[in-house]
């Protein structure tokens, strides 16, 4: 029964010295290593959705940081607006068959797109799939 004793508090001994090595670098007699970076927290760009057209024009779709849209439903003309640092997207469509829909897109102050329909029914969309800036 002796051995096995031995085996087991040899194993021990190791483990220790092992573990305490691994917690502190310098005891191996390597310099101290700098902790890695704390990933900072994403900056967050004002996004607005300016949606313009034919006035009183119904519509309906989502909005929103690419993962975390929201839906929405309005009338023209109408003002979006959110925080993003990921992406983000924007998809109206026209629940009238006539008159003009449209979205602005404006990314901290600049206008980055605009585009519009008149199609029955008409789809407007934008993405933008990288960090705003």
């Amino acid at each position: 029964m002796r051995q096995p004793t031995l085996r087991a508090a040899l194993i021990l001994v190791l483990l220790a010295l092992l573990g305490g090595a691994c917690r502190n670098p310098t005891a191996r007699g390597r310099p101290d290593i700098a902790p890695a970076p704390q990933a900072s927290p994403r900056a967050m760009t004002p996004v607005t959705i300016e949606v313009f057209g034919t006035p009183g024009v119904q519509f309906e779709g989502a909005y929103g940081e690419l993962g975390d849209t929201k839906p929405v439903s309005g009338t023209v003309p109408t003002r979006l607006t959110f925080r993003s640092g990921v992406g983000f997207t924007v998809a109206l469509q026209k629940r009238a068959t006539q008159g003009e829909l449209g979205i602005k897109v404006i990314v901290d102050g600049r206008t980055i797109t605009q585009s519009s329909t008149k199609k029955v029914h008409g789809l407007v969309t934008y993405t933008q799939r990288s960090s705003v800036k």
